[in-house]
């Protein structure tokens, strides 16, 4: 199947992004019992109005999912980081961004992840260009955005700097562009609540919790979270095994952007540890930065054996939307 898949063709990115209705689809058959994530006060405001599971919010989750597709076959075939150009990255953003039916629900983590793949962009784009000083501004404003709706997502802040210093020599200028851009959101947000005698709320939602000791225990999982730590695991492994083939052999521009995906998916793993009790789809934070790598690993591997593994992430996505029918 993944023979399909291996140009850049127009017919090929419209059936890679129908799969997204073939995996929405168990939500019609088998709904797990879900509690969303803390969320930010723009977050609460769309709940408000639409929740997490009405016509509407299936319909924001798929348009949002669809930028996500389109971006991330533009972000890797644009700047060339893969030997051809390819819709890999978009069909494993796609399952990765499906593979548990937890993830099927209207949340902030889906626009988390659209707003942090526009902030590859830019932040790729700033590569031996003298003049981005806006383009550093429009990524801090995009991460403060993403802060309302999911507070803990601030460390894309430390992801902007540490792309800055892998694809830029160090300035305290552009550091502060970016800064600056992150606060705006925030500051106009607040005033806003302040003027309408909610600020106490604003507060709620966006300061508190943010944060809390590592969880470690395994007890009480559900079979789904167990396959996912898994699958994460093993994809993990096969990532650092293959950074040779992904990155290390490519021209510096290339590995420099490849190296920023590592560093983004280690710091997500990271502050999961120190999140506080959240819902099951707060690990769709891994979705993006796991389908650009993975896309990588797969296109460097033989057919054959690209072909059996992805049956497998295929098979592993089945079980976890539907196992619970027979449990």
């Amino acid at each position: 199947m993944l023979q399909l898949f291996r140009t850049n063709q127009i017919f090929a990115s419209i059936l890679g992004f129908s799969f997204v209705f073939i995996w929405h689809s168990s939500i019609y058959f088998n709904v797990p019992e879900w509690e969303p994530s803390q969320s930010g006060i723009f977050m609460q405001e769309i709940n408000f109005y639409i929740g997490h599971s009405s016509i509407a919010a299936r319909l924001i989750v798929l348009l949002l999912l669809a930028i996500q597709y389109g971006l991330a076959i533009n972000l890797l075939n644009s700047y060339r980081l893969a030997d051809y150009t390819t819709v890999f990255p978009g069909i494993f953003l796609i399952l990765f961004s499906c593979f548990s039916p937890y993830f099927l629900f209207l949340s902030s983590i889906h626009f988390v992840n659209t707003f942090f793949i526009i902030i590859l962009f830019i932040l790729f784009g700033t590569y031996n260009q003298p003049k981005i000083a806006d383009s550093l501004f429009n990524s801090g404003l995009i991460a403060g955005i993403s802060f309302l709706f999911f507070p803990p997502t601030f460390y894309i802040l430390l992801i902007i700097f540490i792309g800055l210093s892998i694809l830029r020599s160090y300035s305290f200028k552009e550091r502060m562009s970016v800064l600056l851009g992150f606060i705006i959101p925030s500051l106009w947000a607040g005033l806003y609540y302040f003027w309408q005698d909610k600020f106490d709320l604003f507060y709620k939602y966006q300061f508190t919790n943010l944060f809390g000791y590592p969880q470690f225990s395994i007890q009480n999982l559900s079979y789904v979270t167990i396959l996912m730590y898994g699958i994460f695991i093993v994809l993990s492994f096969f990532l650092i095994l293959s950074y040779d083939k992904i990155g290390y052999r490519r021209i510096i521009q290339s590995r420099k952007r490849i190296n920023l995906i590592y560093w983004s998916l280690g710091i997500i793993t990271l502050v999961l540890f120190f999140l506080p009790q959240q819902g099951q789809e707060v690990y769709l934070l891994l979705s993006l930065p796991l389908s650009l790598l993975t896309s990588l690993g797969f296109i460097t591997m033989k057919p054959k054996l690209a072909e059996i593994f992805h049956f497998i992430l295929i098979l592993g996505l089945l079980v976890s939307h539907y196992l619970g029918l027979f449990l």
